[in-house]
């Protein structure tokens, strides 16, 4: 059994891939550099209460626990950055399967929802 495929036309890949191209200029434009809580921030708030965080022998967690969130955070969202740039070279580049797009879309996907979820703002 064959599978067939609508023709794709170029032009609508083309501006698909002008817009994208567009969106992680701006993404990388307003993504900081460094992942500290923000002064006053909730974010801040929370930081300060889990570094009294005691474990059940009573010694505490460490000096900050949540400082692994914000660089870890970081890292997942340079993650979707860099997939959905793979996205946009895919695009580009010689005919290529759906599935190779499916692949980088879902990576992508996945690392954005862990980031999602360790900044989730209602996290109790």
């Amino acid at each position: 059994m064959t599978t067939t495929y609508p023709q794709v036309d170029l032009s609508d890949v083309h501006r698909m891939h002008t817009a994208l191209g567009k969106l992680l200029s701006t993404v990388r434009r307003r993504i900081p550099t460094t992942w500290t809580p923000a002064w006053r921030s909730d974010a801040e708030d929370e930081v300060k209460a889990t570094s009294r965080l005691l474990r059940t022998d009573g010694s505490p967690w460490g000096e900050s626990p949540l400082s692994t969130v914000f660089p870890v955070s970081g890292m997942l969202i340079d993650t979707v950055i860099q997939n959905t740039d793979a996205i946009h070279v895919l695009l580009e580049s010689r005919a290529t399967s759906t599935l190779a797009l499916d692949a980088q879309a879902r990576a992508a996907l996945e690392a954005a929802a862990q980031a999602w979820w360790l900044l989730e703002p209602g996290l109790e």
